[in-house]
């Protein structure tokens, strides 16, 4: 999560404050849920998780299965279609 928050600039929400706790990150936000959501859906799931705001939480999840969803259906149709 840490490498792809310092790759991934454009957009980021700068933080109120960051701790490291237990060789983790915690990164405290003040901005609009859609700002978070807009800027973290750019990130591999499993690579950060959304400790407040179950709405946000729920919006990123849904993005992640569904792109899981529509990987699962193009492989198993095959890549005839060119989509893959």
């Amino acid at each position: 999560g840490r490498k792809m928050y310092l790759r991934v600039y454009q957009g980021r929400p700068k933080p109120d404050r960051i701790e490291e706790r237990d060789g983790c990150h915690w990164f405290y936000y003040s901005c609009s849920e859609d700002q978070l959501f807009f800027y973290f859906r750019k990130f591999e799931g499993g690579t950060f998780f959304i400790q407040e705001a179950e709405s946000l939480r729920k919006r990123l999840l849904a993005v992640h299965t569904g792109a899981i969803a529509d990987l699962q259906r193009k492989t198993e149709g095959g890549a005839e279609d060119g989509n893959l």
